[in-house]
C-alpha cells in the first residue's frame, strides 16, 4: 500500500505523512509528568526511578520502594496521572512499571533498599565483580561491596580463594549497578 506524501524535502525525496505527524507531532511536556508521578508516588511512599516519553507519547514511568511494588501501586498512579492529562490535546499512553531486579541502581534510594542483598557491578576499568553491597554511603558517594576471588599469592605455586572488600565510588569508579539473585 503506497505512503501518503506531504512534501519534498531538498532532494526531491518524498516524506511520508506518517512521518511528518510524528516529527511534527508535539510530545508531552516530562516536567509535567514527573510532577504528577511525584505526587502520585509520594502517596503511596514509592519513589521515582526513571521517566521515558517517545515521540509518539509513549510514557513509560518506573517507580521503586523500601517494600515490594505491588501491581495496584502501579495501576494507581497511572490512573492518577492519567486523569490529569487531557487526551483531547495530546494523545497519550502511560506504562507504570517497577524497576525490579535486573535494572541499574540509579536512584540512592535503590542503593540503601540493596545493603546486604547481591549485586553486580560492571566498573569502569571493566570488571564485573558479583558481590554483597555492604555498605551504602551517600554523603560520600560510595559503595562498599565483599566479594570472593581466585588470587596467586606471592610466592605461592596457585591460585587460591581470597577475600575482598572494596570501597568504591559511585561516580568515578562504577558504570553500572544492578541487583541479582543469589
Amino acid at each position: 500500500m503506497p505512503h501518503r506524501t506531504i512534501r519534498k524535502d531538498q532532494g526531491g525525496q518524498l516524506f511520508p505523512l506518517s512521518l511528518f505527524l510524528q516529527l511534527f507531532n508535539k510530545m508531552i511536556d516530562r516536567q509535567i509528568i514527573e510532577t504528577l508521578a511525584k505526587e502520585a508516588i509520594l502517596q503511596q511512599e514509592l519513589f521515582l526511578v526513571d521517566i521515558k516519553i517517545t515521540p509518539s507519547n509513549e510514557i513509560e514511568i518506573l517507580i521503586d520502594g523500601f517494600k515490594p511494588v505491588m501491581l495496584v501501586n502501579c495501576t494507581t498512579i497511572s490512573k492518577q496521572i492519567e486523569a490529569q492529562l487531557d487526551r483531547e490535546a495530546e494523545d497519550f499512553q502511560i506504562t507504570v512499571a517497577s524497576a525490579g531486579i535486573g535494572y541499574p541502581l540509579t536512584m540512592p534510594q535503590q542503593l540503601e533498599k540493596t545493603v546486604g542483598k547481591t549485586v553486580d557491578v560492571l566498573t569502569k576499568d571493566s570488571r564485573k565483580i558479583i558481590a554483597e553491597l555492604t555498605k551504602y554511603n551517600q554523603n560520600e558517594g560510595t559503595i562498599t561491596i565483599e566479594y570472593q576471588t581466585k588470587e596467586k599469592p606471592e610466592g605461592a605455586k596457585r591460585k587460591m580463594i581470597v577475600d575482598k572488600v572494596e570501597i568504591l565510588n559511585i561516580a568515578q569508579d562504577i558504570n553500572k549497578i544492578v541487583e541479582t539473585i543469589a
